[in-house]
Order: C-alpha cells, then structure tokens, then sequence
C-alpha cells in the first residue's frame, strides 16, 4: 500500500511514508513523494513515521534511499522507521542512521504503533 502524508494520532501530526509491500521504483516513488510534501511544508520539526515491511532492499533502493533520507531528514525533528528491525535490513538502516549524524532522533521498531508512540513522547 503506498501511502504518504500526514495523519494524527493521539493529537499529535505524523508524516506518514508508508511503502510495505512495495518493490523498486515504486519504493522510489513514494518516498519521493513524501519528501517533497515534507519540504514543501517548510516544517522543520516533522515526525516522520517510514514503513518498509516486506519491502526487499535491493542495491538500487539502498542508493536512491540513502539519498532521499539525507534530502529529508533536515526537515524531521524524529524518524521511526518499521520494517528494518532485523538480519541484513537492520544493518543497513543502523548504518543509515549512523551517517546522518542523528542517532538520538532516529530508531527502529517492529511495530507501526510502537513507532508512533515513540514519535509523539517529548
């Protein structure tokens, strides 16, 4: 299900970037697409919630990605990100994170509504 844009949760805005079950370009795409909307917003404290379940990281989607992410993360006060919590996946996000430079504003989580929760604590 591609999905990005904003929703609320528990009073709270969240961008939502949602690319579960999404392959390559359409990855790509969607991921584009919440980042424009997030630049174009001009906000600078986005929570941004990225759900990658079922999504096979292929060499082309860990380039284009490393690069969306470095585009968007200006704009984002906190990133959650599903999907990426083990094996293979889990080293290329933690290797993701450790490049931006923002560790404590970024983590990992199984589960979308854990990631939420986490997005909106002070």
């Amino acid at each position: 299900m591609a999905f990005a844009d904003e929703i609320k949760y528990k009073g709270k805005k969240i961008f939502f970037i949602d690319n579960t079950d999404l392959h390559d370009d359409d990855v790509i795409k969607n991921t584009a697409l919440g980042k424009e909307i997030i630049i174009n917003s001009g906000n600078k404290e986005t929570l941004l919630l990225l759900n990658m379940t079922n999504v096979a990281i292929t060499r082309k989607i860990d380039i284009e990605m490393t690069q969306l992410g470095k585009e968007i993360l200006p704009f984002v006060k906190k990133n959650a990100i599903v999907g990426m919590s083990v094996g293979a996946k889990k080293w290329l996000a933690a290797t993701f994170i450790k490049s931006t430079g923002k560790l404590a504003n970024q983590k990992l989580f199984y589960k979308v509504e854990e990631a939420k929760d986490w997005l909106i604590e002070d």
